[in-house]
Order: C-alpha cells, then structure tokens, then sequence
C-alpha cells in the first residue's frame, strides 16, 4: 500500500501503525521528517561513547531546538525524546537535565522551520501532491488516521543557514573529554610497538589515520598485527579487506597469533607442527572482538563504512574502536550514484565517510594507502631526503628521533595525496636500502603528520612480521654506500651487500642468474640474495631475459 492514495482522489482510511521503540514518545502528529530528525538524533546519542556524550546531546538537544523554535515540534517531546536517549547512554538525569534545557533554549534562538518537500510529477505530467518519502525516512508504515489531512507542510520560507555556536557552548564537553583522558577512562587504541604508540601519543586515537607504503611493502601484515594487538586487549575492530577472500585474512589472523607462517598455511607448506599450532589458536581467536568484510575491488562502496560502524557501536556501546579499510584505491562507486565515479571522487568519499565515522561514532579508522608509482624512490632508496635525524627537545630524557623535512613524507600516496593533508596522523612504511646483517629487511616507519604531535620515526625488521629495532640513531642502521668527493666514486664498506652486490652486476653484468652472482660476490648467499632483491625493488637493479643489469640510475650512483 503506497504512502499517498491516488492523486485525483482522496486519501484513503489507512490503521495506525505505532512505532515498536520502546524510547520514543507518542508520534503527536509529527511530520515524517521532524519524525526523522528526531530519531536521527537520538539514535546518534545512544551510539556516543564514553567521553563524548555530553557534548552531542548538547548538540542534538540544539538541533532539536531550532525545530522547537520554529513549531514544528513540541518542547516536551524533544525533552522526552533526548531524556530517554541520554538515560539510554548512561548519562546521569541531573546532568541530562541541565544539558537538554541548554541546548534546546539555544537552539529556539535560531529557529528552524521544515522545509517544503520538492513535488513530483504524476505519471500524466501533471505536478502531483508530495509523498511521505519526499520528507525522509520514518518507521511509519502509514501515517495515523488523525494526522494532518495533507501531508505537505505548510509553505515557508527556506531553512537557515547553521546557526553559530559559541565557543561557551564547546568548552564544557571539551574539558570534560580532557579531563576523561587525564583519568584515563578515556583511551586510544593500543599498538603493539612501543616507539610507534609513543610516536601517536599513546595510540591510534578517534580520528582518520592514512598509511601508506609501496606495493610489497608488507601494508596488510602491519595492519594485521596492529588490529589483533588492539582486539586481545577489548577493542573492537574491523578489517575490510578489499583485495584478500575470507580465508587469507583469517589465515593471516592465525598465523600471527598462532606464530605460523600465514603463507605457509594458505600454500600446505605448512608441518604438521604448524598445523597443530594454529588449531590451538583458533579457540582464543574465535573470542576476539574482530569482524571481517570482504568484497570485490570497486565493489565495496564507502557508506559501507557508516553501516558498519553503527552496527559495532550498537554491539560494543563504550569504548575505543578500529576500523582499518586495506586498500582506499580499491573502494568502490556510492550505489547512490547514477554514474561510475572516478578514482580520486571514490577515495574523497572514502575519506569522508572516514571522517564523519571517527566523528560520531568515536572511531579511529584507517585508511590504507598504496604509493605513487612516480614515489616509489623516497619509499626505497632516499628516505633519507626526508631529514631524519635525532635531536635533544625539551622534558626528554634521551634525545628523540625527529624529521626535519616532513612535507617529503606527506602526499606519496596514489590518488590520496590531499586526503593526507587532512589526516589526523599519517604513516609511511619506507625500506632501508641496505639490509640488516642477518638479510632481513630493515624498515623505516615514519609519522611524519600528527596533528597533536611533532613528526618522528623508528626502525623496524621485516621477515614475515614487524618487529621494533632498538635503533636510536641513523648511525644503527646498516651503512649506506659512502662517497669520495675527491675523486667522486665509491668506497664501498665490506660488509655492505647490496653495494658490493651493485658494483658486481655494473663490473660482469649482465649476470645470467642468482648462482652467478654469488659466485661474483664473496659473502652470504642469503644476504646475497636480499640484497639483490632490495636493489630490484629500489630500480637500481633490473631483471631482464640475460639476467640481472644495472638500471641507469644504478650506474650513475657509482659514477
């Protein structure tokens, strides 16, 4: 049965259909969109965590007021409606009270009248009479019996503009949210590295995070290790996983608290030892507060993300909570578009969203970035353009790791380069050229934006999982290839492999296979093969149908 009856007839009898909410007061003939409103707002504060739920119901409260204002709703059912939500999220009635008289008498000194529905045209062309729909959503199957004869409301003028808020208004809730951090009833979300956490100042709190890194860059596996540290320690958190299927973010999940090679469980190149590993691990796992999406690249559209965000809230109502979307570049058209978005509209509605998600639902929400291709030599070969240093600052101990060119860091990835910009924190996984004596590869995790925290780094070691270094100092790090200005070549240091590897393939190359190479090249095999695998991904090295060539870059390093 349609809303509306036929537009040349009469409306016909249609039963009431009360509203199953056990908080919401009696409609009193409400329009459907001040209906709407209300419970937009409403809904909103009960999903608030801990910290923030004074300052938005002073926000709905002033909302709902300026419909007050303008008569569209009546005061005691904007009091009622926002008493029963406060008491809902657990706010105390006197502070409600207090809160909502506030609010609401603001909110009436800038009235707001509802605004005139736009009319549709009958199927004979004809401009017909609006539709419930026209005035938003509602929970009304039909509109009761005694309401207003037509649905469209009267004719007024065009809603205002926001009204302003003064800062007396925002000063109550922000010293509240201080004060909740000082206490520590407020906290971030936890990371499972010391030097990073202290690098966020504490963790990963509310807001949009960007992280970006080159394709192999090891991005999915320092989000897995991140998302699994904070769900053991009671934070909720979502992982949607734009490029992997269920069973490779499961199995990567379980091999990083299993300690298991997740690939050797995915390939069956797992023992049998491995196996049993994991199986003990599923019980634990199974406990933790993790939830999965998965869907096709360009298929997973970013209002996903507030769907999904107000379905945890509502399961996980106090709190810290993570979202992590891996990768932004895989996001896919809004369904409400009647056209194919390209690539960088997609990702500013995913950063949107993002926003608007870590804003009313308390969330920290990553973004994960794939770099440029044009930016791939910063992220693994000239990190160190970017001023990395250390310095003595004031109230530390020790001296601190600092970036003194932090705008080299920020803008690297595809597509995403202005969303950065406005990130709350950027992270930049970068691969130190040279790797460490063991053949690992050394990382350079940069956070060269904080928006509450000066820019800094750390190192880290990659096999198949991050793990902190305890370098203080660039002078840690495995030794760069230095220069003789006098004569402008190269004095290479013994045990630096990937330049003793380079000057080889430059002297013989080129180098048919990796056998030859080490036959070329005293030392390790292993470390002869990461090195070699460190310069083919910094391009200074190609591998071509003869084998393994310096590429022009490589060469003129050495000329």
């Amino acid at each position: 049965m349609s809303h509306v009856a036929a537009l040349s007839g009469k409306r016909e009898k249609r039963p009431v259909v009360k509203s199953t909410a056990t908080t919401r007061a009696d409609s009193g003939g409400l329009s459907s969109y001040v209906r709407a409103a209300v419970d937009r707002e409403c809904s909103d504060l009960r999903a608030t965590a801990e910290g923030s739920r004074n300052h938005r119901l002073n926000a709905a409260a002033y909302s709902l007021g300026q419909l007050v204002g303008g008569g569209a709703l009546p005061e005691s059912t904007a009091v009622a409606e926002l008493g029963a939500a406060a008491k809902a999220c657990g706010l105390g009635d006197t502070e409600a009270e207090k809160t909502i008289a506030s609010g609401i008498g603001a909110g009436k000194q800038e009235p707001r009248s509802v605004p005139e529905p736009e009319r549709r045209e009958s199927s004979n062309g004809d401009a017909g009479g609006a539709s419930a729909d026209d005035f938003g959503p509602t929970d009304y199957d039909e509109l009761p019996d005694d309401d207003v004869s037509d649905p469209t409301p009267p004719n007024e003028p065009a809603e205002q503009g926001p009204a302003l808020r003064r800062l007396a208004d925002v000063l109550p809730a922000a010293i509240e949210l201080a004060e909740h951090r000082r206490s520590g009833d407020v906290v971030p979300v936890p990371v499972p590295w010391r030097a990073y956490g202290e690098s966020l100042a504490g963790g990963l709190w509310p807001g949009m995070h960007v992280r970006v890194g080159g394709t192999g860059f090891g991005k999915t596996q320092f989000e897995m290790q991140g998302g699994l540290y904070a769900a053991a320690r009671g934070v909720p958190v979502a992982y949607v996983g734009l490029e992997l299927d269920e069973p490779q973010v499961a199995l990567r999940l379980l091999g990083e608290d299993a300690g298991v090679r997740w690939s050797n469980l995915y390939t069956g190149r797992c023992t049998e030892r491995d196996l049993e590993r994991a199986r003990a691990a599923v019980p634990k796992l199974s406990e933790l507060p993790i939830y999965v999406e998965t869907g096709p690249p360009n298929g997973w559209a970013a209002s996903h993300l507030t769907h999904l965000a107000e379905t945890m809230r509502r399961a996980h109502p106090k709190g810290p909570m993570l979202m992590i979307v891996d990768f932004l570049q895989l996001i896919g058209d809004d369904p409400s578009l009647d056209r194919r978005a390209d690539l960088r509209e997609r990702i500013g509605r995913a950063a949107y969203q993002a926003r608007h998600v870590a804003r009313t639902y308390d969330a920290a929400v990553v973004l994960v970035s794939s770099a440029a291709r044009d930016k791939y030599g910063i992220l693994a070969g000239k990190i160190t353009d970017a001023g990395l240093g250390t310095s003595p600052l004031p109230g530390h101990v020790e001296p601190t790791r600092t970036i003194s060119n932090p705008d080299a860091l920020v803008g690297l990835g595809k597509e995403s380069g202005e969303i950065e910009f406005a990130a709350d924190s950027v992270t930049v996984l970068a691969r130190w050229p040279v790797p460490l004596e063991t053949g690992e590869r050394c990382y350079i995790v940069a956070v060269p934006k904080l928006r509450y925290g000066p820019p800094t780094w750390m190192a880290m070691r990659f096999a198949w999982r991050f793990e902190e270094l305890p370098f203080k100092t660039l002078g840690d790090l495995p030794e760069l290839p230095k220069r003789d200005r006098g004569a402008g070549r190269p004095t290479v240091d013994p045990d630096d492999y990937a330049a003793r590897v380079l000057l080889a393939i430059q002297k013989h190359g080129p180098v048919a296979s990796q056998r030859k190479l080490e036959q070329l090249v005293s030392g390790t095999a292993t470390h002869i093969r990461a090195a070699l695998q460190s310069l083919i991904e910094s391009g200074r090295v190609k591998k071509t149908d003869v084998g393994f060539t310096a590429s022009e870059t490589g060469s003129e390093a050495t000329q």
